[in-house]
């Protein structure tokens, strides 16, 4: 489960172990996962989140209605597969030590890694910006186009080009293959969507 992404939509979190309408199983599979994303960050917990994932996606894959197509809107990252480990202090939902949105407004997307409250309008954050186009009912091609730090009060400091020419490669699992992190395109597959949990997977 490489590469794997789950965010919610937000202002739904609080939400997500609600619907009655769900299969027991469906039930069951989305709180374990949700309970699993709370913990700590280390090898253990991480294998725990990837079970988790594996069970909602194999419970509900006739399901229409948790595939959803991604609509335009805000997203709050809860758990990534590539720094689910890398900080045992640390809590899964935060990458580089803040918290990460994903704002979709189709053809553009942007991840931004917020350091700071929610309504502080001075805290710096780091920018990423992507066109997206849909590729199949399940797939999204996304080509990040920009990559920069912001702070308020300065001139925004342009890192893309510099990622590019370092070439940085990660390894998202031990013993996993590398990959570049400057690398700017990428298929998004949708594993699962109910319009206020979706996770996703680069291929």
């Amino acid at each position: 489960a490489s590469r794997v992404r789950v965010r919610a939509a937000e202002g739904w979190f609080a939400k997500l172990t609600k619907g009655n309408a769900m299969s027991t199983r469906r039930v069951q599979a989305k709180n374990e996962l949700i309970s699993a994303m709370k913990l700590r960050q280390g090898a253990e917990n991480r294998k725990k989140v990837e079970k988790a994932i594996d069970d909602l996606v194999r419970n509900t894959e006739s399901q229409r209605s948790c595939r959803q197509v991604v609509k335009d809107g805000v997203w709050k990252l809860l758990w990534s597969s590539p720094s689910s480990a890398s900080n045992p202090f640390s809590t899964p939902d935060r990458i580089l030590g803040g918290l990460t949105y994903q704002i979709i407004k189709s053809p553009r997307a942007a991840n931004v890694v917020w350091w700071g409250g929610e309504n502080d309008e001075k805290a710096p954050q780091l920018f990423g910006g992507a066109a997206i186009a849909k590729v199949a009912s399940d797939r999204t091609l996304l080509t990040v186009d920009s990559f920069a730090l912001r702070i308020p009060g300065l001139p925004d400091i342009t890192l893309f080009n510099v990622t590019k020419q370092l070439a940085l490669k990660v390894q998202d699992k031990p013993g996993g293959g590398e990959r570049e992190l400057s690398r700017n395109t990428d298929v998004l597959r949708t594993l699962y969507n109910d319009g206020s949990l979706r996770i996703s997977r680069g291929e």
